[in-house]
């Protein structure tokens, strides 16, 4: 009789006759096709049997790599030659979180398959809130932390986060993050938000294209820009072969793009776009990128992004912008959340305008001062958007 052993990240089944086989994942969501990592096999294997149907393995460099198809919640056979394993299928759903960080930015990415990432995490005075946050929704770790780019109001709220309430770190209260990646420049930046970034990123790796983790439930995760190139597409060209990015720390801002059968998102950071005078980097996007459903906006609802021509080619169907009430900046500016609100929706974290900035209408499509907000897909069709209690389906 086999006796299956759960973990974090392996299932081991111990018996006597199959043969135990290693699997990266042994639970996997049901909202779309999974690829997981068999080890510990032989070399020279090319099928395996899933539920009763065989499947193609692929030989990498560890072991072979296989996705499994949907299943709907439940426990399934898996059998390479004399080797077997149990997958178990739960019901996943992928939830998006603007987090209000007032003039900040931090995005929270539960994937189907129960990781978390966290995108930015606003500025230093931000990180209680934040804290208290993750904790609401039930992040008791990190698998994932990016920082797009080395902006205090980006950075900020790592080194208290990490140290938990105490605000001391190497404690029992501590966040644990397993994985860091960031735009490259945090061992270039000299101010004081960056050093204390670097106190608390421990074993921080420049972001690569591909992402972390093995695709499950259909959810993927890509670098598309960081540290000023646009990959796969180059730079933004100034005199000679010297970027006009590297003069731009917003320009070199991570963008990345969530996918989930169909469903795409894409978070900009503070990434320009050619507004008063900064590098066209979302122009060079144009060449990797369409029509999206969710826009995280660019630099709070600034001038230097959400350029129109970048908002006409992703044309999204719902846009999202993070920004502080009464902020010196008059974050989001008229003619872009207008840009924005011609082509779909638009939420906002807080009030605007701000004090002492010229005054106009949020577009009647969507609504500011929603506080988190929060995106929804159970299987990466229709979504949601849950702003201060209002869920509206799209």
């Amino acid at each position: 009789m086999a006796r299956l052993i759960f973990s974090s990240s392996f299932a081991l089944i111990l018996a006597c006759n199959p043969l135990p086989l290693t699997v990266s994942h042994p639970v996997v969501p049901d909202s779309g096709p999974s690829v997981i990592n068999l080890l510990g096999l032989p070399p020279g294997l090319a099928i395996a049997t899933y539920d009763g149907e065989q499947l193609s393995l692929q030989s990498v460099s560890d072991g072979y790599r296989l996705e499994l198809p949907v299943r709907p919640p439940g426990r399934y056979a898996l059998a390479v030659d004399d080797f077997a394993a149990e997958i178990q299928v739960v019901s996943g759903q992928l939830n998006v979180y603007v987090l209000d960080v007032d003039q900040g930015d931090a995005t929270l990415i539960q994937t189907p398959a129960g990781e978390a990432i966290l995108v930015d995490s606003g500025p230093p005075e931000a990180a209680p809130a934040l804290r208290q946050a993750l904790e609401g929704y039930g992040v008791v770790a990190l698998d994932l932390a990016v920082a797009t780019h080395m902006d205090a109001d980006h950075i900020g709220g790592f080194p208290a986060l990490v140290a938990g309430a105490d605000g001391q770190v190497g404690t029992a209260d501590d966040l644990y993050v397993r994985q860091w990646r960031d735009s490259g420049d945090a061992d270039i930046c000299t101010s004081q938000a960056c050093a204390a970034y670097r106190s608390v990123a421990s074993g921080r790796q420049q972001i690569e294209p591909a992402d972390d983790f093995e695709r499950l439930g259909g959810f993927e995760m890509r670098t598309l820009v960081r540290a000023g190139e646009v990959l796969g597409a180059g730079i933004v060209p100034a005199s000679g072969d010297v970027p006009a990015s590297t003069a731009d720390d917003n320009a070199r801002s991570v963008v990345l793009e969530l996918r989930l059968n169909g469903f795409t998102m894409l978070l900009m950071g503070d990434v320009t776009g050619g507004g008063l005078g900064s590098p066209d980097v979302e122009g060079l996007m144009l060449q990797k990128v369409g029509r999206v459903d969710v826009l995280k906006g660019g630099h709070h609802g600034s001038r230097t992004s959400s350029s129109q021509a970048f908002v006409a080619a992703t044309a999204p169907r719902v846009s999202l912008l993070s920004f502080g009430d009464d902020n010196r900046h008059c974050h989001p500016v008229k003619e872009v959340v207008d840009r924005l609100g011609a082509t779909g929706w638009v939420y906002g974290t807080n009030g605007a305008p701000s004090a002492g900035c010229p005054a106009w209408t949020w577009p009647a499509r969507g609504r500011n001062d929603c506080g988190d907000i929060h995106i929804h897909s159970a299987k990466g069709g229709n979504f949601t958007v849950r702003c201060a209690g209002d869920e509206t389906t799209f």
